[in-house]
């Protein structure tokens, strides 16, 4: 074979790969999936939620059932969060009480700022603070730069 069909193969293969890695990150496999996207509408609320302190951690969008296993209190206290899907994106500090917006507990510190917006909402329902996040999070969590 002579090297000007060698590099018209070469050519064509990486022509190939390139269409399939595009073709793929495009189709429905994307690394958001369609009930996380509509969270990230909440990040400019959670970035006002915090006074635009800590590191941006994560988005995930947790049904109510979730929301109630994750966060009981905060459900019990405010009913209308555990009827409908909320939007948790986490923040790592350290974080004061007087550093967020609706801070849960109001009396406790954390390394963690987890702001709660009703799915589709228009304002953080809580920030809970904790020293780490809550079990499944972690799993889901896109690490993305904070500015």
């Amino acid at each position: 074979m002579n090297r000007a069909r060698v590099r018209a193969s070469l050519a064509a293969l990486a022509t190939g790969v390139a269409i399939t890695l595009v073709g793929g990150a495009c189709s429905g496999q994307s690394l958001f999936s369609a009930d996380v996207s509509p969270c990230f509408t909440a990040l400019p609320i959670a970035k006002q939620a915090v006074h635009g302190k800590g590191e941006f951690v994560g988005v995930r969008r947790l049904s109510p059932r979730e929301l109630k296993k994750t966060f009981p209190i905060l459900t019990q206290r405010f009913p209308s969060l555990g009827k409908k899907a909320a939007c948790v994106i986490a923040y790592q500090g350290p974080f004061q009480p007087s550093d967020v917006v609706e801070p849960r507990p109001a009396d406790r510190s954390g390394r963690f700022a987890l702001v709660v917006v009703a799915y589709r909402g228009k304002q953080a329902a809580a920030t809970v603070l904790r020293n780490g996040l809550p079990r499944g999070f972690g799993g889901t969590v896109t690490r993305m730069p904070h500015r």
